[in-house]
């Protein structure tokens, strides 16, 4: 956010408070968390239609933010109705909208109704609050994999055997269409299942492949190679490890002349849990020009990426080998592929004659891009016009990769400008001007939830379409194609992050079993054949294991139809309500709701790769070091050490004996980069909490940490009988906080006669000395608790 403050804090709490006493689900928030420099908008939400309607909640009108750590406040406001209070439609709720985008501190928090007594979810405000939950989505496709042992040190409580190598599986499928023929057999092992059953599909790999190749491409150092896969520490992003373990799949695919195969699935519907224990055959589908297609664009963009990781250069020129062997079968057998789909029960995938013209256009910009060779220039620039953004002047979130790669276009060494600014004029045009879904929907402020679809989107793998749509925003900004609109963008995509993060009227994740990872309430049971109704794998809260964790499920769907019955939730539901966490088979039909699949798990790990990285932000101040020491009984200094200073109005210096009641005790516009110090004249008894408030030039405002500090009373010391004979008492108070005082017992010549280091913790202290055996005449009794001494004259008769 621009001109709003970052504090590197390296301070610290010497008291720790409770988080909120009561926690309400009412106030929405993003329960991983939020960049520093993002905007930040809470929902608060009181349900009047739907599953939940029976429950009210009327918010307070102040609203606070609260670290977790201590309650401290460190920021508050008034909440705002949306549509004047008017009932949201698409959720059933009436909702308030509560932004903190100021604060800016790296800290944990949670919003805090000040009326009601309660609190939200914790969350982080941190640049990196996103890395553990975009690992996590990307290990989602190792839990996928076919064909390999996923053993306890890398897949944890969800460990199996290998799958699908047993007899008639993938280590000799045969021809769905030539079962009989032994002579059909071809290892075609490896690669993802495609969801929640266990079928792989080439033409289903077109978007996720693509996806996270692009979401590398972008964002290259928010990938890491440190997610416990198999290969981590190879050296390799471990995303690109897994898009290996797919393309070595597709490259077994492809037939001798450069066609492509199909599919491999099972003939029906069968499976088993885990999947090691699905024994069924499984059998391939013939080659056809959309496969070959598909394979061809993806083995292409894979040769762009893999050619500059090191050790991959041979693998990446045969993926381009590959590529061009299939451009060449596509020529030779020109014509749109139609595939029956005959011998299987699964789904058949092919795809429209439109998808396969774009989808060949798309192979084109990709071996123009690999090769340098013209004719697929002229072949892109020829027939552009036929992909469906450009025809419709329309670009929505159903047509992702043909989007993608039409932009990739432009930045293409050699590619025509006319074409490029075509198509970069058509993708602006469409975004910012002629679709009411994007931008002015935005800006309209249509979605209490932050994150709008109109209803005709919210389709089966709703989650998805959310991705896509956010996606199209964080393009706008990565092509640089409105600047004036640049924070609308990231602020309209982070609004899709942030719902799917929980900022949504069910409130919960949309990834699975992420509580170990940041999230309060995520989603406990998907539609998945190893996560099966019944299994120690079937919900998170009542089952052994739940799901593995980071898996995106479907999403909200209102056109869900089971087979029989009525199911509600997520039947007759406002349509952002038509969702719940189940996975019951066959008459229910989750997987109309619940159900993962390759493409929603990519869609969304390209997204959150966008905004995985450090968010921007103005540093005005930072802060090495903020501490507290008592100068004597009556005065603290304060010390803070600052690496960098910018933009800083003044410094204000707050102190309370209550961390969430600080009031300003001191200014200072003189703040210079290394030590800068404050005294305290006044501190109160007993304990006192100090932050500083830092005002910038542009009016906005943050805080430093609270520390603290206790102030002991002055200490009296009382001393009788004196004159004494056999003994004296002396009597001390108002040191009880101090834990190392020291009593000295010295004659007239200065000599040590008697020590002791006192243990203090009582208001009202009494040491009895022994004097019988001392030499008559004049001492002094020495008192020193670290702040104050005190001397006392003893005479002994």
């Amino acid at each position: 956010m621009k001109g709003t403050l970052l504090f590197i804090c390296l301070f610290w709490n010497i008291s720790t408070f409770a988080s909120p006493a009561t926690t309400t689900e009412f106030i929405r928030i993003d329960q991983f968390g939020y960049r520093l420099g993002d905007q930040k908008v809470a929902v608060i939400s009181n349900p009047v239609n739907g599953f939940n309607s029976s429950d009210s909640f009327s918010p307070g009108t102040m609203y606070e933010v609260r670290r977790w750590s201590d309650d401290v406040s460190v920021f508050s406001a008034a909440i705002t109705a949306f549509d004047n209070g008017n009932t949201h439609v698409q959720s059933g709720d009436q909702v308030w909208l509560f932004d903190f985008s100021s604060v800016v501190i790296a800290d944990d928090y949670y919003i805090y109704d000040v009326t009601n007594d309660v609190g939200s979810y914790q969350f982080t405000v941190s640049d990196d609050v996103y890395n553990d939950v975009l690992k996590q989505s990307v290990r989602a496709f190792y839990y996928q994999r076919c064909g390999v042992e996923k053993t306890v040190t890398h897949g944890g409580n969800w460990n199996d055997g290998i799958c699908h190598h047993g007899t008639g599986q993938d280590l000799a499928s045969r021809s769905v269409t030539d079962q009989n023929n032994a002579a059909t057999e071809r290892d075609l092992s490896g690669g993802w299942h495609d969801a929640g059953d266990y079928n792989k599909y080439v033409n289903f790999t077109y978007a996720p492949v693509h996806s996270l190749l692009f979401a590398y491409q972008k964002s290259p150092t928010v990938f890491g190679d440190d997610s416990n896969i198999p290969e981590s520490g190879n050296g390799i992003a471990d995303v690109l490890d897994e898009v290996k373990f797919e393309l070595d799949w597709l490259l077994k695919m492809q037939d001798a002349d450069g066609s492509v195969l199909m599919k491999i699935s099972v003939p029906n519907f069968e499976g088993g849990s885990p999947p090691s224990s699905d024994a069924t055959s499984r059998y391939y589908g013939e080659a056809a020009s959309s496969a070959t297609a598909t394979a061809a664009s993806i083995f292409a963009h894979a040769y762009m990426v893999f050619k500059d990781v090191p050790g991959m250069t041979t693998y990446a020129n045969n993926l381009r080998t590959k590529a061009e062997e299939a451009w060449t079968w596509i020529q030779s057998n020109s014509s749109f592929s139609t595939y029956a789909n005959t011998g299987f029960q699964s789904t058949n995938p092919e795809i429209s004659t439109d998808e396969q013209k774009e989808v060949r256009v798309g192979v084109a910009v990709m071996l123009f891009a690999a090769t340098g060779n013209t004719s697929y220039r002229d072949f892109v620039d020829n027939n552009y016009t036929d992909i469906r953004p450009i025809q419709w002047t329309f670009w929505y979130p159903f047509q992702p990769t043909i989007q993608e790669i039409a932009l990739y276009y432009s930045e293409i060494s050699g590619a025509t400008s006319a074409v490029a600014n075509s198509i970069l004029t058509s993708f602006q045009s469409s975004t910012v001007s002629n679709n009411n879904e994007m931008l002015s929907a935005w800006l309209s402020n249509t979605d209490a939830y932050r994150a709008y679809l109109k209803d005709d989107n919210y389709v089966w793998g709703s989650n998805q379409v959310k991705a896509r749509t956010a996606t199209m925003f964080a393009n706008m900004n990565y092509y640089n194609l409105s600047a004036a609109n640049a924070q609308n963008f990231d602020n309209a995509a982070l609004g899709y992050v942030h719902n799917l993060h929980g900022t949504n009227p069910l409130g919960k994740v949309m990834l699975t079993n992420m509580g170990s990872y940041g999230a309060e309430v995520s989603c406990d049971e998907i539609y998945h054949g190893w996560f099966d109704d019944g299994t120690i794998y079937d919900n998170a809260q009542t089952s052994t294991f739940g799901p593995a964790p980071g898996i995106v499920p479907g999403g909200p769907n209102p056109n869900y139809s089971p087979a029989m019955g009525n199911i509600s939730p997520p039947q007759g539901q406002p349509i952002q309500k038509s969702y719940k966490d189940w996975n019951t088979t066959y008459p229910e039909n989750s997987w109309e709701i619940t159900e993962n699949a390759i493409y929603y798990q990519a869609a969304y790990v390209q997204l959150l790769a966008a905004y995985s990285g450090a968010s921007s932000i103005i540093l005005p101040v930072e802060f090495q070091d903020f501490y507290a020491k008592l100068r004597d009984a009556k005065m603290v200094d304060l010390t803070w050490i600052t690496s960098l200073v910018e933009h800083v109005d003044d410094i204000e210096i707050q102190r309370g004996n209550n961390p969430a009641k600080l009031e300003t005790i001191g200014q200072t516009s003189e703040i210079k980069v290394g030590k800068n110090t404050f005294i305290d004249r006044n501190p109160a008894i007993g304990m006192n909490y100090y932050r500083l408030r830092i005002n910038d030039l542009d009016g906005s405002i943050a805080y430093s940490k609270t520390i603290s500090i206790r102030v002991a009373a002055p200490m009296n010391v009382n001393v009788f009988p004196n004159p004494a004979t056999k003994e004296l008492n002396v009597f001390i108070q108002g040191n009880q906080s101090l834990k190392s005082s020291q009593l000295t017992l010295l004659n007239m010549t200065g000599q040590v006669v008697f020590y002791k280091k006192l243990d203090t913790f009582s208001m009202n202290f009494t040491e009895v000395l022994d004097l019988e055996n001392r030499p008559r005449g004049v001492y002094y009794l020495k008192i020193e608790n670290g702040v104050e001494n005190v001397i006392k004259k003893v005479v002994l008769k």
